[in-house]
């Protein structure tokens, strides 16, 4: 079976979004590598209009046009499952059966340099990492926790997006998306934790190559001592430039990791 994961992420003037997709890879979904792709593309096209609509907006208004993105982004994910299921020659007659042909979970962020947008449906992981070390895990900091199968195939999924809107200042936080396969890899919520502040270590004392040349078998050696299954990891963080305002320039680091089930179940 192939990776069920899905990652996308734009930068444009100085602001990221970033979005992370999970397939339900069961036999009622045989086509949610597909619908996790469509996931992650539509998402990072209908957040970065909205960053761009809102770009020096207050944050009473980046609030009342985040509130439009829930329903945008499932009406938008159902219009391409239908033009991609089309493509694939399946019957798109039943709406309800099509989109969980094409179920996933979604987590996804959006950065700018006064606001840190927040948005998922389903299981995955978002942590906000602090210069000081304290981990928010966005569960924690929402204003609704929502059930771990919740999907985007689900009739009325956009109800069940949750998201948050948070204001930054400087020192700016680390933010780490992924599929659950990463989160569960970990013996405990600490444990897990720790990974983030982790990354805020590393981020801070290597190059990004440094940190490439190592991640595949950082991931690889979490899935295999934790969940073995396929991981999907996203970290976006401003880096330093020493200067004293402290701006930072964003950056970005994407992983994908496959790990075959039949091998996992053999």
């Amino acid at each position: 079976m192939c990776n069920q994961d899905a990652v996308a992420y734009d930068a444009f003037a100085g602001r990221v979004v970033v979005a992370v997709a999970d397939g339900h890879g069961s036999a009622d979904s045989p086509y949610s590598h597909l619908g996790a792709q469509v996931a992650v593309s539509t998402v990072c096209r209908l957040i970065k209009d909205a960053v761009s609509e809102c770009d020096r907006a207050s944050l009473n208004l980046v609030h009342k046009r985040a509130l439009m993105l829930p329903m945008q982004i499932v009406q938008a994910w159902r219009q391409e499952v239908a033009i991609t299921a089309r493509q694939e020659g399946l019957n798109t007659g039943d709406a309800h059966r099509l989109w969980l042909q094409f179920g996933c979970t979604l987590v996804a962020a959006a950065l700018h340099p006064k606001w840190i947008l927040l948005l998922q449906i389903g299981d995955g992981d978002i942590l906000l990492v602090e210069d000081g070390g304290k981990v928010h895990r966005f569960g924690e900091i929402s204003d609704s926790i929502g059930d771990a199968t919740d999907s985007l195939c689900e009739p009325n999924a956009e109800s069940k997006v949750r998201w948050s809107l948070l204001s930054v200042n400087n020192p700016k936080p680390l933010v780490l998306l992924c599929t659950d396969g990463y989160s569960k890899s970990f013996a405990s919520r600490e444990d897990f934790y720790t990974a983030g502040r982790d990354w805020m270590h590393l981020v801070r004392k290597f190059e990004p190559e440094a940190i490439l040349e190592k991640l595949d078998e950082w991931l690889d050696e979490t899935s295999e001592q934790g969940s073995g299954d396929d991981v999907t990891l996203a970290v976006a963080y401003w880096q330093p430039d020493y200067r004293p305002s402290y701006l930072r320039q964003l950056r970005v680091f994407i992983k994908r990791l496959m790990r075959l089930r039949a091998n996992r179940e053999g």
